[in-house]
């Protein structure tokens, strides 16, 4: 999203507040009043002041800045602010926040304003609690579709980010590794260059260290809404929920799965006691059933899911503490995906420590 967008969207913010909840606002600030701010590595837009009528306090929100808001971004906006160096609080501002996603909002203490109505203030002052509902459509252009953030692209992003090393490979390599067609890799590149996130030179490629988080964030969201469903998950009840602990690498490779999500956290962190067990891979259905006695369940806490990279042939770690594990990345990326305060501080740690 642009500069000229996401200021566009702070100003219909600005007027939805004050139409609707009564509140008024200074001109947004994109001056630092705090120290170490700055933008976008740090994902703070502008700042707003919100004066509230009579004996109401003035509070400055650091503003954060989506176009369309679904649950997976809700949660990544969490995550994205439980990190940030600004003592907040924190004010989102959209264009418009789905049903889902407002309710995942008010659930992680996010804050909230969109185009259409939808208002969540709140402040420990006890006469500032505000809750609103947007009452009408809101009349927008249609965001460009950007290739390198569709399901393709986000493989190829994700191969960028995962390994390093690669950066420069040719579009053959990165192809393979994505197992995505040349073309796509080549589109993903050319948008990660006119949206400023590289630059090809003589020899190779350099990304942007203050927009790399910003993209990872992106990347996160979009695997997320677009990616991620795509990967068929099946979900089963296995006869002993911690059957992951007596693998050793040779089964892991034996029946074709990696270790992902809350027990891959919790092998690199020791820090997590997972609820729920994701796993990536291919095996074969019958033999993995007979081995951990599964059963199908929709509530189940075995998560099965489909592999979309093939970093065999990489210079990457794969295994750690004894484990087969999928790329710290997707690590995070699933444990920001539940909304789960105990995975979002696991997600903390990834990112400080692997990312």
């Amino acid at each position: 999203m642009d500069q000229p967008t996401k200021f566009s969207l702070i100003e219909t913010a600005r007027q939805v507040l004050a139409q609707q909840a009564g509140v008024r606002t200074d001109e947004p600030k994109t001056d630092r009043r705090f120290n170490g701010i700055t933008r976008p590595r740090d994902g703070i837009e502008a700042f707003l002041d919100l004066r509230f009528p009579e004996k109401g306090p003035d509070i400055q929100y650091a503003v954060l800045v989506r176009r369309q808001v679904t649950a997976a971004v809700a949660r990544n906006v969490a995550a994205v602010a439980q990190r940030l160096p600004v003592p907040g609080p924190y004010l989102l501002v959209a264009e418009r926040i789905d049903a889902e996603a407002l309710a995942s909002l008010k659930t992680l203490g996010i804050q909230y304003v969109d185009g259409i109505g939808n208002v969540y203030l709140r402040s420990t002052e006890p006469y500032v609690h505000i809750r609103l509902s947007g009452k009408h459509v809101a009349k927008s252009r249609p965001a460009k579709v950007v290739r390198a953030f569709q399901p393709a692209g986000l493989k190829v992003i994700f191969t960028l980010l995962s390994l390093y090393s690669q950066r420069n490979s040719s579009y053959r390599t990165l192809a393979r590794y994505s197992g995505v067609a040349l073309g796509t890799v080549a589109g993903t590149i050319e948008d990660l260059e006119r949206l400023g996130y590289c630059r090809s030179r003589k020899g190779g490629r350099i990304f942007d260290p203050d927009r790399e988080d910003e993209l990872l964030d992106r990347w996160v969201e979009g695997y997320l809404q677009k990616l991620r469903p795509r990967l068929g998950g099946q979900r089963f009840r296995a006869h002993d929920p911690d059957w992951w602990r007596s693998f050793e690498l040779a089964d892991f490779r034996a029946h074709d799965l990696w270790l992902g999500g809350e027990p891959a956290a919790s092998v690199l962190t020791q820090y997590l006691r997972p609820g729920r067990v994701t796993v990536y891979g291919r095996p074969k259905l019958n033999e993995l059933a007979r081995r951990l006695r599964l059963s199908r369940d929709d509530e189940g806490e075995l998560e099965l899911l489909q592999p979309f990279w093939d970093f065999d042939k990489a210079d990457a770690v794969k295994e750690y503490g004894g484990k087969r594990l999928v790329p710290p990345l997707l690590v995070y990326a699933d444990l920001v995906g539940t909304g789960d305060a105990r995975c979002l501080d696991a997600a903390g740690l990834i990112r400080e420590q692997f990312l």
